[in-house]
């Protein structure tokens, strides 16, 4: 039941960034700001449900395929940031700080390598 949960809330969040991105991206098309949007929406929403679930006012399923299932489907940024926003609740700023520059930069690299290097292979 879980990961069928997880499953229909993933599709749930990937139509809604479809929409948003088709619906956006039309009418904004020097900046993307569907994926800006879409990203700080994602992440309110995704601190929204981590208290609810922390409170109990969600079953660990919901809490977890809302989690994992909408949020993963609408934006994975909404991970990264309340991963991060934990860290630095715990304390461990360090950490925290890492994941905040690690992931950004790392990632802008890792899509530079796959789009420049397979751009000159598949030419």
């Amino acid at each position: 039941m879980n990961v069928l949960l997880i499953a229909i809330l993933g599709a749930a969040g990937v139509l809604t960034r479809y929409g948003a991105d088709t619906f956006l991206a039309a009418r904004f098309q020097n900046f993307p700001l569907a994926t800006l949007l879409v990203n700080i929406l994602g992440c309110l929403i995704a601190g929204i449900i981590a208290v609810a679930g922390n409170k109990s006012l969600l079953s660990p399923p919901v809490h977890v395929a809302m989690l994992v299932g909408f949020c993963g489907g609408f934006t994975t940024f909404s991970a990264y940031a309340l991963q991060s926003l934990v860290l630095f609740e715990k304390g461990n700023i360090s950490a925290a700080v890492i994941n905040l520059i690690l992931n950004p930069v790392l990632g802008f690299i890792a899509v530079a390598v796959g789009y420049f290097g397979s751009r000159s292979l598949l030419s």
